[in-house]
């Protein structure tokens, strides 16, 4: 009977030390595993590193944005919209009148464009403001082709926002107009804005 039980010890001793010693496997080929990936990752940072202190991207793009500021204008508009227009036709452009900053001289509050005379990535954000009764649907516009939409509920004084970044090359223009025939009243009063500038 003793010799049974002992028998039995014995063989689950063996199974559990074997299934330790197998855990124990495992878990060194995850550790060697790790390790390979984390040399990997050092050898990427290393060479990221090297990249930098020899005058790599970070470097010439900081050295463009410091010639810019030497040697170039920034370009920036703010408008604002001052008095109300209604009724919008089907695609009138919006042109917001008032001009808070025009520095470039790009946005032209006669036709409510933005005409860019530099190359680059511009940010550009409009707003709309509306009347109680009126939503305002309206869209920005780059080359023909919508590139952005808000739209303002018919609640008083909500706001609608349409933001964008774009590329956009020396002659082409920048717009916001009525998009549809959804609303047709533009709440002035300097609530609404379009604003853009040059990221690079």
């Amino acid at each position: 009977m003793w010799c049974l039980i002992i028998f039995i010890i014995f063989h689950i001793l063996m199974f559990t030390v074997s299934s330790i010693e197998t855990d124990i496997s495992v878990l060194r080929k995850k550790i060697s595993d790790l390790e390979n990936e984390l040399a990997v990752q050092k050898s990427m940072n290393n060479e990221l590193r090297n990249l930098i202190n020899k005058g790599g991207l970070y470097h010439i793009r900081l050295r463009k944005a410091a010639n810019c500021s030497v040697h170039y204008r920034p370009i920036v508009f703010h408008a604002r919209l001052a008095s109300d227009i209604s009724p919008l036709g089907l695609n009138q452009i919006i042109t917001y009148d008032t001009v808070v900053t025009n520095e470039g001289n790009t946005y032209d509050t006669l036709t409510g464009m933005f005409e860019a005379t530099t190359t680059g990535l511009y940010q550009f954000l409009a707003t709309m403001w509306s009347t109680d009764g009126y939503n305002v649907d309206f869209q920005m516009i780059l080359n023909g082709a919508e590139v952005c939409a808000g739209r303002t509920t018919t609640n008083n004084q909500s706001m609608g926002v349409c933001s964008a970044i774009l590329h956009v090359s020396a002659g082409e223009r920048v717009f916001v107009r009525h998009k549809g025939t959804a609303g047709n009243h533009a709440k002035g009063n300097n609530y609404a804005v379009f604003t853009g500038h040059l990221i690079m």
